[in-house]
């Protein structure tokens, strides 16, 4: 465990990434708690290039009043060519090989706070699930483990990017949490890619701007196409709240904003966590050896 580390997400539309120093003990769940609410630094993979990374990171490294050695906690679910840049980049920074990339595990022991014994990966195939959702879910463990107090109970999991995933954890009376599973649907974007590209006459902008809680019927196209994408999110999270009694949910990635701001309308007593950097917890949580994922149940 070095003093330095940095964390990198590659997902599906960009790379985001931040630089973070080991805390002390105490420290720790302010920590947890600043890097998973803050937004991460962010490339897209068009942009992404070695000299782009070695410079943002570098200067980084000189503005972290922290001479101790850096490392790397990283995933990818995104392009082969930005994971070879990711790791030529941070050879070429420190004149070390970056570490293997976080695959998903059967399970996770934690060594953090006294609320939370570890996070099982229900999965029937664990390495099948996503390493970013996978991530993410131990962010959101790590943060309940420092709560002050946790009931038992489902909490929802929603991350906002290119896809939209909805992800079941389970916290149960013994402080076990459990990753049930979860959905996968079409991002905003893409539900909007395929009204364009599978119509004759639904050629309309995507306008991240008109993503809110209509408050009329739609009279105009670009507005039914974008309403409709808002319903269809919206819905499928108010009914996951529904059959699972939730009334806890972590909002990540680039679209959480505007699903609190319909959320807390339509539910105005969900309690709603506003974590734009979840996954990026979840690699500080192995990085910094708060968590220890296992190949096996026990």
């Amino acid at each position: 465990m070095t003093g330095r580390l940095l964390l990198v997400d590659i997902g599906n539309s960009a790379l985001k990434w931040r630089l973070v120093s080991l805390p002390g003990p105490e420290h720790l769940p302010t920590a947890a708690r600043e890097i998973a609410r803050s937004p991460a630094r962010s490339l897209s993979h068009q942009d992404l290039t070695v000299a782009a990374l070695m410079q943002d990171w570098g200067t980084a490294l000189e503005g972290l009043k922290d001479h101790r050695p850096v490392s790397v906690q990283w995933l990818s679910v995104g392009p082969a060519a930005s994971t070879v840049l990711v790791q030529d980049a941070f050879r070429a920074l420190t004149g070390q090989p970056a570490s293997a990339p976080l695959q998903s595990a059967a399970r996770a022991v934690f060594k953090a706070g006294p609320g939370c014994q570890g996070l099982r990966n229900g999965y029937r195939q664990p390495a099948q699930l996503g390493a970013d959702r996978w991530s993410a879910g131990m962010g959101c463990a790590v943060l309940l483990s420092y709560a002050a107090s946790v009931s038992p109970g489902h909490h929802l999991v929603v991350g906002s990017g290119t896809a939209t995933t909805l992800d079941l954890l389970l916290v149960a009376s013994n402080g076990e949490i459990s990753f049930l599973g979860g959905w996968i649907l079409p991002g905003p974007r893409l539900m909007h890619q395929s009204l364009t590209s599978g119509t004759k006459n639904l050629a309309y902008e995507f306008d991240p701007g008109q993503l809110c809680a209509p408050d009329q019927v739609p009279t105009d196209t670009a507005g039914a196409m974008m309403s409709g994408i808002v319903y269809a999110q919206t819905g499928a999270i108010l009914q996951l709240l529904s059959t699972y009694a939730i009334d806890h949910v972590w909002l990540h990635g680039g679209q959480g904003i505007i699903w609190r701001g319909i959320l807390e309308g339509l539910r105005p007593a969900l309690v709603i966590e506003d974590c734009p950097s979840l996954p990026l917890l979840g690699l500080a949580a192995v990085g910094w050896g708060i968590a220890q994922p296992l190949d096996h149940e026990t």
